[in-house]
């Protein structure tokens, strides 16, 4: 249980991280490629 919700976690992590991403790539201009 401790692990799927490390997995979940992660997973949503990752998901928003790519999100603002895309965000600040739309907004600057730039590429982010983290």
């Amino acid at each position: 249980d401790t692990l799927l919700r490390f997995i979940d976690e992660h997973v949503s992590t990752c998901l928003i991280a790519s999100h603002d991403r895309e965000f600040l790539s739309k907004v600057t201009g730039r590429e982010f490629g983290l």
